[in-house]
């Protein structure tokens, strides 16, 4: 749809180049290939090309390293410091490149985090300090105090830069001096999704690391050098944003980004301000979290609108199906990705679409993925070492080399060699006392996608004889004397969801829990449920229901009492067997 604002060639880095210094090479040889844009509302597109980016991440780097008090021409140990969000696009770009080129490690720290979780990964860094606006100043506050009741230490706020401080209006600068090579060693930090532990875990990048993700653009199935990607909804405090910012200097394309003067807000008035920037961008790609892709398929303008792009890539968490299938009858070319912080993106930057097998990828030849049969016709997914590799994490050992077990279960193409799609991950499948197993996550998905009200749903009954599953409705819709109606008003989807499974994987109505008000689902920063925190605040009631299923002419005399559930009668009704799948 979009094209470039400059005809002049581009000429790509040597691939050795540290990102940072990638983009020195650019200011020198390709100073006037457009790298960021965003609209001025007024139908007109602001471009900045690496003649002005550059000064700017310099001066990032610069104001940054006097107000922590760091001297960049040091040989010393890196600091390490937090950058909290949320912060507009553009100006996260320019910072995480300005620390980079000035030998600071970053840490950005997802928003979607409590205060507390934000002091436990804080505490696990030991970050000499915390780089805050005017949105978050509180958060920072908060979370400085919070670490230094737990440990006696804390971090010190610091102002983080403004885009009129980066962006001048012109291009002279102070340039910084090459940072340590000591620097290398550590050079960025990213934390986990959280989605199956407790609390996330920081995660160690070096500079070869990061090099090796750039040279990733190189298989993209798609030509993207001087093409606009529509960046909008990435997040650069995860490893999927981060990504695309070291395919930039690589791969020559632009990021088309919010306005660094428009706020986004959360939930559907947000979507609306993304939608209609992608529209006033003109794109040729965008990337789309599913959980905005998933009411766009709704609407008939917005799916125009996508079927016009050359593709739409997704990664993070799993597309509904029906969605996805809807999508793609409607012209929407979806590109599946897939990769994790500790091992790197796996799959190409962008596999060639694959119409209704959209939900499968290619793999790229940068990390040595390797698949290891487990004797169900699922494969389990490991990185291992070559010559001259780094990973993050290495905790297993495959064909006799160090290697990361990703602890994600795939499925090879039938007919297709070569591409593969996810089928969830080894903690996510249920195996039952009957030693059946169960992927939830499908399942979760209908019930959601089937119930308007319902935003999520959680399937248990590891080592159980049969499955449960936990509903958290809307918040118009909460837990109380009508509770009974709810579930019943529920059964008949999730009856018809029963007939297209297995019998030992099909859920009766008296295992059906609604979440309690006052302890909602926690969310990990892809949008998908935090399965053991989930598991663990309601394993009481998980017990409660397995045992009135267990003991059906006790259940009168259980002492059982609910959170969530006004009376005990109330949940003994809803245990009560019902004839039928």
């Amino acid at each position: 749809m979009a094209s470039s604002c400059t005809a002049s060639p581009f000429i790509v880095p040597p691939e050795e180049l540290n990102i940072e210094y990638a983009v020195d090479f650019h200011r020198e040889i390709n100073p006037n290939h457009p790298v960021l844009l965003h609209s001025l509302g007024n139908g007109e597109l602001r471009y900045y090309k690496y003649a002005e980016v550059v000064p700017a991440v310099h001066r990032a780097g610069k104001l940054i390293a006097r107000r922590i008090g760091f001297n960049c021409s040091t040989t010393l140990s890196a600091p390490v410091v937090v950058i909290l969000g949320p912060i507009n696009n553009l100006l996260f770009f320019t910072i995480i490149l300005g620390l980079l080129r000035a030998g600071i490690t970053g840490f950005p720290i997802s928003p979607r985090f409590s205060a507390n979780v934000v002091a436990r990964l804080v505490d696990m860094v030991r970050p000499t300090h915390i780089l805050v606006n005017d949105e978050n100043s509180s958060l920072g506050k908060l979370v400085v105090k919070l670490v230094f009741e737990a440990s006696g230490w804390a971090p010190t706020i610091c102002k983080m830069p403004t885009f009129e401080e980066l962006y001048l209006g012109h291009n002279t600068f102070e340039p910084l001096p090459r940072h340590s090579p000591e620097f290398d060693k550590r050079a960025f930090i990213v934390h986990s999704s959280s989605s199956t532990s407790l609390v996330p875990k920081a995660i160690y990048w070096n500079a070869n690391f990061i090099t090796r993700n750039g040279l990733v653009a190189d298989s993209s199935a798609y030509p993207v050098t001087g093409k606009v990607i529509g960046s909008q909804v990435l997040e650069f405090f995860h490893s999927a944003g981060l990504y695309y910012l070291f395919w930039v200097p690589r791969s020559g394309f632009i990021m088309a980004t919010i306005s660094p003067h428009v706020s986004v807000p959360l939930g559907a008035a947000g979507s609306e301000i993304i939608f209609q920037s992608f529209e006033d961008t003109k794109p040729d790609y965008i990337w789309a979290s599913p959980r905005l892709l998933e009411p766009w398929s709704q609407d008939p303008l917005k799916l125009k609108f996508l079927s016009e792009l050359t593709a739409v890539a997704y990664a993070g968490r799993f597309l509904n199906k029906v969605v996805g299938d809807v999508l793609v009858e409607s012209g929407v070319k979806i590109i599946t990705a897939y990769g994790s912080t500790e091992s790197g993106l796996l799959s190409s930057m962008m596999s060639e679409f694959q119409g209704e097998d959209w939900e499968y990828f290619t793999l790229n030849s940068i990390f040595q993925c390797k698949f290891v049969p487990r004797g169900d016709g699922a494969l389990e997914v490991f990185v291992s070492l070559g010559d001259g590799d780094d990973l993050p994490v290495v905790d297993a050992e495959v064909d006799g080399a160090p290697a990361y077990a990703t602890r994600d279960l795939a499925l090879a193409h039938p007919s297709k060699p070569g591409l593969y799609k996810l089928l969830g991950r080894i903690n996510d499948q249920i195996m039952l006392s009957t030693g059946e197993f169960v992927n939830p996550i499908p399942i979760e998905d209908r019930i959601r996608n089937l119930n308007e009200y319902v935003i999520s749903a959680l399937v248990f009954g590891h080592g159980q004889s049969s499955l449960g599953v936990i509903v958290q409705l809307g918040n118009e819709e909460t837990p109380g004397p009508k509770l009974r109606e709810t579930v019943v008003h529920l059964w008949p989807s999730i009856a018809a969801i029963n007939r297209s499974l297995p019998v030992y994987a099909r859920i009766q109505q008296h295992m059906i829990l609604i979440a309690s008000a006052d302890k909602p689902f926690q969310f990990t920063q892809k949008g998908s449920p935090r399965r053991p925190m989930i598991l663990s605040d309601y394993q009481v009631e998980i017990d409660a229901l397995y045992a009135s299923a267990q003991f059906p002419r006790s259940r009168a005399s259980l002492p059982i009492r609910v959170e969530g559930f006004n009376k005990l009668q109330e949940f003994q009704a809803l245990a009560v067997p019902v004839t039928g799948n």
